[in-house]
């Protein structure tokens, strides 16, 4: 994975926040509204035999559950597509419009960014049929690496941090979720343009860039090529 493209998608503003703070925003997972099951386990989990009395069982199920509820709260992540070009269908979902950036790094660009006294875990997500196939539960992050196979097609890659990941200080919180500082230097490759974005667009886009000191180039979107009839 050390090597393999990875893209975030946002707007323009998300940008110049990303430039402003000198920091990744990480949502809290309870706040992910399109997927109600993010964090959860599978009906497969429940499906597991169990050696336990049907009482105890019921009571640690029910402890379970309100451990995963709560614990949503706490888990923060900042989502990536893999790939090696743009994604149309993301930009379309995460920057619509023709005024949308994108930041292009790689894995390791992502995991080298993060300060050495923060503990992101950072790996991709797998997609499984949540009837038939189990969610991994031996670490308190594995539900959260998880997703129904309905959302495939964002090949995501995630970096994922609790409230205690970091030194005080590390991760500043925020009701909606929390920055995480990185070094942009670092952590950027470059910089991406919206498909059909504007001339001027472009140009405020590199003022912005260079305003903040980050010196990456800023290329136009791949999908605004010209055909050739």
């Amino acid at each position: 994975m050390e090597d393999r493209p990875i893209w975030r998608y946002m707007s323009f503003g998300k940008f110049v926040s990303l430039l402003e703070q000198k920091a990744l925003f990480f949502s809290r997972a309870e706040l992910f509204s399109r997927d109600r099951f993010e964090g959860s386990i599978s009906r497969a989990n429940l499906a597991e035999p169990s050696e336990l009395e049907p009482g105890v069982a019921e009571v640690i199920r029910a402890l379970t559950s309100e451990t995963l509820m709560r614990f949503k709260n706490y888990v923060m992540l900042s989502c990536w597509c893999i790939g090696e070009v743009e994604s149309a269908g993301l930009w379309e979902s995460y920057a619509p419009g023709s005024e949308g950036i994108a930041v292009k790094s790689t894995y390791n660009h992502l995991k080298s960014s993060f300060p050495t006294n923060l503990s992101a875990v950072i790996d991709k997500v797998t997609y499984l049929d949540y009837e038939k196939e189990k969610v991994p539960v031996d670490t308190v992050f594995g539900p959260f690496f998880c997703k129904r196979k309905y959302f495939e097609y964002e090949h995501e890659l995630r970096a994922a941090v609790h409230v205690l990941s970091g030194q005080p200080g590390t991760i500043r919180e925020r009701p909606s979720g929390a920055y995480v500082p990185v070094n942009l230097d670092v952590l950027v490759d470059f910089v991406c343009l919206a498909p059909g974005a504007p001339g001027w667009f472009g140009e405020v886009v590199q003022s912005v860039t260079a305003h903040y000191g980050l010196k990456k180039e800023v290329r136009p979107s791949g999908l605004s090529g010209e055909p050739v009839f």
